[in-house]
C-alpha cells in the first residue's frame, strides 16, 4: 500500500478489496491487492483520533464505511458513508457516536460500537436503533461483528457476546 495509514476494517467480494484506515481514507484494489486507489470519505474528522473503523458491502456491491473517534463515541456527528458507482454519501443511521463494525446479509445490515447497534432491513438505506434491555447505560452494543448465512455474532468488553438469526425469516426467491 502506497500510504503508511493505519488500517482498521476490511472487506473482500471477488478479487475486490476493501480497507479503511486513518485520515477517514479507504483504499480499494480491483486487481487483488496489486494496485491500490485511496479516496477520503465524509466521515467525522474533526479530531487526531477520529478515523474508518470498519467496512462492509451488501448484496449490491455497494460499500459502507463507519467510525467516528473512540474518544467522543457519544456525540453526535457523520458516522457511516456509501460508496456506490462513484459517488459517495453521508448516511443519516439516526444514530449517535463511534461505530466500530458493520456487517451485511442480503438486506440486511448491522452496524454496532459501545454505545448502541443499528439494523438495516433494506440494503443500508434506512436505519433503527437496535435495543438491548440487558446492558445498562451508554454500553448497549458491541465492539466487532461477523455474519454467515443470515447469522450475525457480535462480541464486545466483558465477555459480551450476541446473536442474532434471521435463517427462519428469510425466504429466498
Amino acid at each position: 500500500m502506497p500510504n503508511k495509514a493505519s488500517l482498521r476494517g476490511t472487506a473482500i467480494i471477488q478479487n475486490s478489496l476493501w480497507v479503511t484506515g486513518s485520515s477517514n481514507s479507504v483504499f480499494v484494489s480491483q486487481d487483488s491487492g496489486e494496485i491500490w486507489q485511496r479516496d477520503s470519505v465524509p466521515l467525522y474528522q474533526d479530531t487526531q483520533t477520529s478515523a474508518g473503523y470498519s467496512v462492509a458491502l451488501n448484496h449490491l456491491e455497494q460499500a459502507f464505511v463507519i467510525g467516528g473517534d473512540y474518544l467522543q463515541r457519544h456525540r453526535a456527528y457523520a458516522n457511516m458513508v456509501r460508496l456506490n458507482d462513484e459517488l459517495c454519501e453521508p448516511i443519516n443511521t439516526g444514530s449517535i457516536g463511534l461505530r466500530t463494525a458493520i456487517s451485511c446479509q442480503d438486506k440486511i445490515c448491522l452496524t454496532t460500537g459501545k454505545t448502541s447497534t443499528d439494523i438495516s432491513f433494506d440494503a443500508g438505506n434506512t436505519w433503527q436503533v437496535l435495543i438491548n434491555k440487558q446492558a445498562e447505560g451508554l454500553t448497549q452494543g458491541f465492539y466487532s461483528l461477523a455474519s454467515d448465512d443470515y447469522l450475525f455474532i457480535a462480541t464486545g468488553a466483558e465477555g459480551k457476546v450476541g446473536v442474532l438469526s434471521f435463517k427462519e425469516k428469510i425466504t429466498h426467491h
